[in-house]
């Protein structure tokens, strides 16, 4: 009896890891989920995934000069321009670091992705290629939207 309640846990276990994430954060994608009109733990799942939490990353597009900042890598000079351009905001590449503005502006980017896409899957895509661009019924940057899905739902 024994041996069968402990496989019965490690079958448990291995089918539904209980994944543990910084809760640094939380607190501020609390705030701006309700600026974007989404759950916060979406954009927990996007900054888990795109910086490992981590508001001091900056990675280069390979070969386009471009970098993405902060938290939620926001792609600079595009994105932050884009973002600022529809909102009237001012902010700047050295603001990209601040966790609650890289936050900020995510959410900004989030909401206006969903005045264009109803499927949160849509808007995932979206925010990480530009746009959503599918083939074969799958979206381009599908590993990516299944990455997000995945630690959103272990959230």
């Amino acid at each position: 009896m024994g041996g069968l309640i402990i496989g019965i846990i490690t079958t448990f276990i291995l089918l539904f890891p209980k994944t543990s994430y910084s809760t640094v954060y939380d607190d501020l994608y609390k705030k701006y989920s309700n600026h974007a009109g989404v759950d916060w733990k979406l954009l927990k799942a996007i900054s888990i995934n795109e910086s490992s939490q981590r508001f001091t990353s900056v990675n280069e597009d390979e070969g386009r000069g471009r970098k993405s900042y902060g938290l939620m890598q926001i792609l600079y000079p595009d994105t932050l321009d884009f973002i600022n351009d529809y909102y009237g905001y001012e902010y700047t590449r050295n603001d990209l670091l601040n966790p609650e503005i890289n936050i900020f502006l995510a959410s900004s980017y989030i909401r206006y992705l969903k005045t264009r896409y109803n499927k949160i899957s849509d808007i995932i895509a979206s925010y990480n290629a530009g746009s959503v661009i599918k083939r074969n019924g799958l979206y381009i940057n599908q590993t990516y939207v299944n990455k997000i899905l995945k630690v959103y739902r272990s959230i």
